[in-house]
């Protein structure tokens, strides 16, 4: 992947308002992605910084599911439910 064609990742702040829009909870957000409860947890709270990897992984699970993100100058978190590929 290119620079420029490089995915956002999704900021703790942007994460806990998508499980917000679906209404999950941090279990089942954390098994969805297949990580610990305990980093989606200090991921949201900025507490301990996600390795790239595991922030994909939540990210993606959280995108199976309609939700996108942008962060441009004003990052953003919408659902489009009929974008989902996993329904909620």
């Amino acid at each position: 992947m290119t620079e420029s064609t490089k995915k956002a990742r999704a900021t703790g702040p942007q994460i806990r308002a998508a499980r917000d829009l679906l209404e999950i909870t941090q279990r089942q957000l954390a098994d969805a992605a297949d990580v610990d409860i305990t980093t989606v947890s200090a991921y949201e709270r900025g507490s301990h910084p996600a390795y790239n990897s595991t922030a994909m992984k939540i990210q993606e699970a959280l995108e199976r599911r309609g939700i996108s993100f942008t962060n441009s100058d004003r990052p953003s978190v919408t659902l489009d439910r009929s974008k989902a590929v996993i329904p909620t």
